[in-house]
């Protein structure tokens, strides 16, 4: 019984610093996901051409941590909602 109570202790207080690692995104800044559905070209293209970007200083990265949701239903799966450190992207105006 008591092993439960300890159980159920940790996991609030993991739950509650994992709440708070959580960084908003500043408008203006697109993962490549994002970047990948406005250009209509598959991760591995704009990925490529955002590296390209960034090393010719016409985008700017930044990471920041997100809180996703695993979109895969699995039956009994752990891990419904994780945290990663997701690089983002802004263009730089001259």
């Amino acid at each position: 019984m008591a092993t439960a109570d300890l159980a159920r202790d940790w996991a609030i207080v993991l739950r509650e610093h994992i709440g708070k690692s959580a960084e908003p995104v500043p408008p203006g800044w697109l993962s490549a996901a994002q970047v990948s559905k406005i250009w209509k070209l598959s991760r591995s293209h704009t990925n490529r051409i955002l590296t390209q970007m960034v090393t010719a200083k016409k985008a700017e990265q930044r990471v920041f941590a997100m809180q996703l949701t695993n979109q895969k239903i699995r039956i009994n799966s752990p891990r419904e909602k994780y945290f990663r450190r997701v690089p983002h992207y802004k263009i730089i105006k001259n």
